[in-house]
Formats: structure tokens, sequence, C-alpha cells
């Protein structure tokens, strides 16, 4: 990899991380994966690589590869999330399967247990699918188990609190996002068939692992992590000439091998299938986004733009369209409303729409969401011409 600078913003100040901190983080996390212990260069800038492996969230991971006691901290705080984490799941799983409940984990919790150190693998919260008709019965199971909510029960995940554990409750794998297309939902919204015992099956997980990472990078960003998630399992025993069949079948092959490619240039991993040969440009220039991205990317103006311009390729250009969607958003149609429970007095009550419209903007109001979430909608709407035409080329070189 040439020399070169990384521009990061961090906390919303511009820091410049020169070439040996870039390989450090890196080598770090590819000797992690490989079980190797790491020796750190002698003039490495260890406030730099905390505040890098923070936007990662990696620290546990360094300080146990380095012992290094800034990092100290991030790693009994793993721990220690960990076990709370585990406690909370033991409680949630029981009282579901005692209830006759039907379930199954994703992300987080399942591929942790493919990591070196399952504790190190850090999440914001813990996804768990249910069938679209036991999502309000499962509310009020958690409710019992002391349970608590922010209000955010809204047309995608519901959010449940235990203490400051976020579990978010989904009826479905895939939602009606731009990021996705009708054969990713209707693949995997069929996962039902692909969950045994309680467990989703693991070569059809990793193939959500692909789908969400693909969606975080087009919308918000991704970090490191969410490529070595996909990188444990690489390793795993799955069923690869049927994962290399549908990663073909779902149009995700293309950004597949870019994942791939990138997991073997950074941890040493080889590709459980062929992929062409990428460009050393192409990885050097990736390295240097994921650097900039953070775990999740960050919420500034450039990533409200991602979005904008996934709306714009895939609804239109056009005053009227682009007028329309913020119609839609604003003014959100009958058939959205009912599916969040806040506005439950809707159904079989359509005349009542209008009056859900202000119930809903005066929530926005109390939960200080209003101003930033206009912003965000008409920024996305209105997106110039030219940032839709420089996301395009960026996304087509990554196979999207």
């Amino acid at each position: 990899m040439k020399e070169s600078n990384v521009k990061l913003f961090l906390n919303t100040q511009e820091k410049l991380f020169p070439l040996w901190d870039m390989e450090s983080i890196i080598r770090i996390l590819s000797d992690h994966l490989a079980r190797r212990t790491s020796s750190a260069p002698v003039n490495l800038n260890w406030d730099a690589l905390f505040d890098l492996s923070e936007q990662h969230q990696v620290s546990g991971v360094v300080y146990v590869q380095c012992k290094n006691p800034l990092f100290r901290q991030a790693y009994y705080g793993a721990i220690a999330g960990y076990l709370k984490r585990k406690e909370a799941l033991a409680l949630v799983e029981k009282a579901l399967r005692d209830n006759g409940i039907d379930f199954f984990l994703v992300k987080g919790p399942v591929v942790a247990e493919c990591y070196p150190v399952p504790a190190l693998r850090t999440m914001g919260d813990v996804d768990v699918v249910v069938h679209p008709e036991d999502r309000e019965r499962v509310r009020d199971i958690l409710f019992e188990l002391g349970f608590t909510t922010d209000g955010v029960m809204g047309r995608f995940e519901w959010h449940f609190y235990y203490g400051n554990l976020l579990f978010e409750l989904h009826d479905r794998l895939v939602y009606d996002q731009v990021a996705n297309v009708d054969i990713h939902k209707a693949f995997f919204n069929g996962c039902w068939k692909y969950v045994k015992d309680g467990a989703i099956d693991p070569s059809f997980h990793f193939l959500f692992l692909l789908l969400h990472l693909r969606k975080h990078f087009i919308n918000m960003g991704v970090g490191f992590r969410q490529f070595m998630d996909v990188a444990v399992m690489e390793r795993e025993n799955l069923n690869w000439p049927w994962i290399e069949g549908k990663l073909r079948e779902l149009e995700l092959w293309a950004f597949s091998e870019k994942v791939f490619a990138l997991n073997e240039a950074w941890f040493g991993i080889t590709p459980p299938l062929g992929i062409e040969a990428v460009e050393q440009c192409f990885i050097e220039k990736a390295t240097e986004l994921i650097l900039s991205n953070g775990v999740f990317g960050f919420d500034n103006e450039e990533n409200q733009n991602n979005i904008a311009v996934n709306i714009v390729k895939s609804e239109g250009s056009g005053f009227i369209t682009r007028s329309r969607r913020v119609l839609h958003v604003v003014f959100y149609p009958y058939s959205e409303m009912i599916m969040m429970p806040q506005y439950s007095y809707l159904k079989n009550r359509k005349v009542l729409l209008p009056f859900a419209w202000v119930h809903r903007a005066v929530r926005a109001a109390y939960l200080r969401r209003a101003d930033k979430t206009m912003k965000s909608i008409m920024q996305q709407a209105f997106v110039s011409d030219d940032v839709v035409e420089q996301r395009s080329k960026m996304l087509e070189k990554w196979g999207l």
C-alpha cells in the first residue's frame, strides 16, 4: 500500500493518520483473527490508534493483542457487556420458548461465537426475529420481564431496553428500503425455512451478513467490524457451492467479490470461492474509505447524500417525483401508519388519518427529532445531479 494520508472525521475534528497507523490496526486485527500475537512499531501513535479503534469498536481486540493500558477499560467494558447480554438473552429466550413463540437471532449474537474471543465482538443491539403475528405478544412478554421502550415502534424494528441493553424486535429480515431489491426481499423474508430449533442456518446467515454489509455500505458506510464478521464466517464449514449460486442469483456476486478480496488483503483469509483479481488501486482506496467510515459510518452531510443518491437512482430525479417523496415521508399513508402500535386507533378508522399525522408530528417534536428528520428528508429529496453521478460511479466500482 503506497504512502498516503487518510482523512478521518472523529468527534467532528479533522485528524490525519499516517500510513503506519493504518497498517498497524489492520495488522492487529489480522493477528487476532489468525490467533497470532501482535507486536506494535516503536513509533506507534497510541492515542491515534485508540481513537481509530474506538471508531471501529475494536478497542478490546487491540488490548488483547498489545496489552497497552490505554485500551484496558474498553476491554473490561466489552467483557462486562458480553456477560450482561448473555444473561438478558437467556432470560428472553426462556420466556419466548415457555410461551411457544418461534424466534431466532441474527448478526451480532450469532457471529460473535465464531470470533477467537466472542466477548470482544461488541454490538450496539441484539436483533430478535419473530413471526409478524407474534410481535405484539412478544412485546407484552418483554414488558413482563421488565424491559422498557424508548417509544420507537415503527414500520421497521421495535426498540426494547433491559437496563442499557438494546433489543430490536423484527418481524422480517428485509424491509422496503432502497438498498434492497425485490429479489432480496422475496428470498430473505422466506427465512423461516432456514430456521431449525431456533437457530438460523449458517450458510443462509452468511448470505444475510453480506446483504446487511451491502446495505450499510450503500447508505451510511461500514467499518472493519462488518468485514470481520464476514471474515470469521469464511473460515466456517459452510455450503459454499450453494452460497455462490445464491449470490449470483441474488445479484450480490460482484459486490461479494470485493468483500472477499478486501478480507484477503487485510486479514490474509483465502476466499472460499473463486473470485476475479481486484486491482491494488481499488484495495488502497477502499481501505481509506473503510478507515474513514467508522463502524457504522457517520451521520453527516456526505452520508445523507449517500442515502439521497440511492433514492434518486431507484425512484427518479424529476421535481414531481422528488416532491412526492417528501410528501410520502411527512404524511405516511394509512397502510404504513397502522403498522405502528402508537397509531393502532387507526385500524378500521381511516377517517382519523389526518389526526394521526398531527399526532406523529407532535411525537416527533417531543422526541426532539423533528428538525433533524425534516432536514434529512429535504436533503435526500433534492440532492444535486452531480452528487448522484459521482456516487453512482463509486458504487459501480464496488459492483453495485
